[in-house]
């Protein structure tokens, strides 16, 4: 999924507009989940970061930052949302994550 950048501001306008436009309640940073987590009894076992992983910039978006005006007029929130995701995730404010999480007491799995 995608997390907030730990120093990226949630008050940056990219990130308001992003979390309007994508319909995101909220954005947190993977330490955050895992304080979360620790509160629910349980653990950050994995925290994989995607976008490095498979060069989501260079593939995906061709390391360009996208303009948020259409010169087609298109305003739909989805097409909005998508160009505000790019634009972050370009700038490194957003990365997009695998997280597991693992209940404190369970069986180990070996995520190997």
């Amino acid at each position: 999924d995608d997390f907030l950048s730990v120093g990226t501001s949630r008050d940056d306008p990219d990130v308001d507009l992003f979390t309007r436009a994508w319909l995101a309640n909220a954005v947190h940073t993977t330490t955050e989940i895992s304080h979360w987590a620790d509160e629910l009894d349980m653990t950050l076992v994995r925290d994989r970061d995607l976008g490095s992983e498979f060069q989501i910039v260079k593939r995906n978006y061709r390391n360009k930052v996208p303009e948020l005006k259409d010169e087609k007029g298109r305003v739909h929130q989805a097409w909005l949302g998508s160009k505000a995701r790019q634009r972050l995730t370009v700038h490194g404010k957003i990365s997009y994550r695998l997280i597991v999480l693992r209940k404190n007491g369970e069986a180990n799995i070996d995520l190997q």
